[in-house]
C-alpha cells in the first residue's frame, strides 16, 4: 500500500472526534488569546470551487509555523451572519463596488475574528496556542477575489485549479441531482451577458454543476494580467507536489516547511471514504472510471463554450495556457466597475 493510502486511513480514524473536540474549545480559546491587533497583510486566502483541493491546499499551507486555519466563512447555511449578508456561491462583486457591511463581515472573516464551531473546526490545538497568521479557506469567494483583493492588503490568493470532470464526478457523488439555477449566477451574468444563452441551454444535473464549475473560473482568470491571484494546478499538486508548493510559497516569500512534504503524502479530511485518492491506480484518474464517456463529452462541451478548454480529456491541463497571461480562449474584458 502506497504511503498516502496509508496515511489517509490513519487520519480517517481521529479526524471526527478531534473535530468534535475543536468545535467546542477552538473558538472559546481563539477568543481568549486573541491579540489586539492584527496585520491582514499576513493572511493567506486559499479559493477554489467545491471538491477542487482546496481542504487538501489549506491543510498543506497549515504546516507553516505560527499558521490556523479559518475553515469557510461563507457558508450561508452554517452562519446565520454570512447569510443574512446575501453571501452563497453564486455572489459576485467586483473593484468599485461598495458594501460595507459585507466589507466588515469579510475584514473580520480574514482576521479570524469570524469564530463559530464550523469556522475553527480545522485549526488544531497546537495551531491555535501558536497562530501568528491565519490561512481562511474558501470554496464560495472564487466570484469574489477581484473585489477582495482590491479592498483588503492580504497576500494575492491562491486559486486551485481542478480538472472539470473530475469536480463534477466528486459533486455529483455528494450532492445527487442537487444543482444550482441561473438566478444564483445573476451577478455574473451581468457582468458577462454573452453567456446566458449557454445556460438557457443547459438541461441535466451534470451540465449545470459543469456550468457552475466554468463560472467559478471565468470570473478569477478574467481578470487583467498579472492577476492578483496565484493559480495553483491541482494536478499538479498531485503530480509534483514538493515543486508547486515551492511556487506558491516562493511568490509568498515563505519556505516550505519540511512538515507539507510529509502531508503531501496524506489525503485530505474532507476526502470521501471511497475516493480513488484512497485506492490503488493513478489518483488522477478516478473520474474516468466514475463518468461515463458521454457525460464526460457533456461537461467538456460546456467547458469548451466558456472557453476553459485548457482541460480536455487528458488527464492534466495544458499548463502554459492555465498559468499564462491568457488562459481563456476569446476573453472577455473583466468588468472594473459594476454600477
Amino acid at each position: 500500500m502506497s504511503e498516502l493510502h496509508e496515511g489517509a486511513r490513519v487520519r480517517y480514524q481521529h479526524s471526527r472526534l478531534a473535530r468534535q473536540f475543536r468545535q467546542r474549545i477552538n473558538p472559546w480559546l481563539i477568543r481568549r488569546t486573541a491579540p489586539r491587533s492584527y496585520d491582514l497583510a499576513r493572511t493567506l486566502v486559499v479559493a477554489g470551487s467545491p471538491r477542487s483541493g482546496t481542504t487538501w491546499l489549506s491543510e498543506l499551507l497549515a504546516t507553516l509555523p505560527g499558521a490556523a486555519v479559518l475553515f469557510e466563512p461563507l457558508q450561508a447555511h452554517e452562519i446565520p451572519e454570512a447569510e443574512r449578508l446575501g453571501f452563497h456561491r453564486g455572489t459576485c462583486m467586483f473593484p468599485g463596488q461598495k458594501h460595507a457591511e459585507r466589507q466588515q463581515y469579510l475584514r473580520a472573516a480574514l482576521s479570524g475574528q469570524v469564530l463559530t464551531p464550523w469556522t475553527t473546526s480545522r485549526a488544531s490545538l497546537r495551531q491555535v496556542l501558536g497562530r501568528k497568521f491565519w490561512i481562511v479557506k474558501f470554496v464560495h469567494a472564487n466570484l469574489l477575489l477581484g473585489w477582495l483583493t482590491s479592498v483588503f492588503p492580504v497576500r494575492s490568493p491562491a486559486l486551485i485549479v481542478r480538472h472539470p470532470c473530475a469536480v463534477v464526478a466528486s459533486q455529483m457523488k455528494l450532492w445527487h441531482a442537487h444543482c444550482w439555477r441561473e438566478r444564483e449566477f445573476e451577478e455574473f451574468l451581468a457582468a458577462w451577458p454573452q453567456f446566458a444563452p449557454q445556460l438557457d441551454q443547459l438541461k441535466s444535473p451534470l451540465q449545470w454543476l459543469a456550468a457552475c464549475w466554468c463560472i467559478e473560473q471565468y470570473a478569477p482568470l478574467s481578470q487583467p494580467y498579472p492577476r492578483r491571484l496565484r493559480v495553483v494546478s491541482y494536478e499538479r499538486l498531485v503530480r509534483e507536489g514538493p515543486d508547486e508548493l515551492r511556487r506558491l510559497l516562493a511568490d509568498w516569500n515563505l519556505p516550505l516547511p519540511a512538515a507539507a512534504m510529509r502531508r503531501l503524502h496524506r489525503a485530505s479530511t474532507t476526502t470521501q471514504r471511497d475516493s480513488h485518492l484512497l485506492r490503488d491506480g493513478d489518483p488522477l484518474a478516478g473520474w474516468r472510471q466514475t463518468l461515463q464517456p458521454r457525460q464526460i463529452t457533456q461537461i467538456l462541451e460546456v467547458v469548451s463554450a466558456f472557453g476553459l478548454d485548457f482541460y480536455s480529456s487528458a488527464l492534466e491541463p495544458d499548463y502554459d495556457r492555465l498559468y499564462g497571461p491568457s488562459p481563456i480562449r476569446q476573453r472577455a474584458r473583466f468588468p472594473r466597475r459594476i454600477a
